[in-house]
């Protein structure tokens, strides 16, 4: 193991003695051949666990236990909304398909037939307004401008 996985077993199983005898035997095994983690260790024993280890254990007052056992045997509130049955949201989920699709269909298809036809009158004015002012009779290319037409 590497340093930085040592010194966090000995930060918090070792020093507290609930390693389990392999990790123990290779925390002592990497401590004997580490000199920084052997300081790491002895620092730590010292500035942490020394200054407690003559403490006293308390006991917390009854009242305490009395809360704890409130607190587990308290029936869980129930949520607002739940949906208890299958059939409902497998229908709920269905009608939120639906409604996506119809409201993307306009997204994903051609223009219709009005719009097709509107871009055609557009067209048709922004031809006019380019100053096209003859008239075709389907034979020639037209007959041209209007004063032409009035001389012919």
């Amino acid at each position: 193991m590497n340093c930085k996985k040592i010194r966090e077993f000995i930060m918090t199983d070792y020093v507290d003695g609930e390693a389990g005898p392999e990790l123990e035997r290779e925390i002592r095994k990497h401590l004997a051949g580490c000199g920084g983690c052997r300081e790491f260790e002895s620092a730590l024993q010292k500035k942490v666990i020394e200054p407690f280890k003559n403490a006293g254990k308390l006991e917390a007052p009854g009242i305490v236990w009395d809360n704890v056992r409130e607190a587990i045997a308290a029936p869980e509130e129930e949520p607002v909304f739940i949906i208890r049955r299958p059939a409902f949201s497998l229908a709920l989920a269905a009608v939120a398909v639906i409604l996506i699709a119809i409201f993307t269909m306009p997204f994903f298809t051609g223009p219709g037939p009005v719009a097709s036809y509107i871009e055609e009158q557009a067209g048709f004015f922004a031809y006019l307004d380019n100053g096209a002012s003859g008239f075709t009779n389907g034979e020639d290319e037209g007959l041209g401008t209007v004063i032409e037409e009035y001389f012919l």
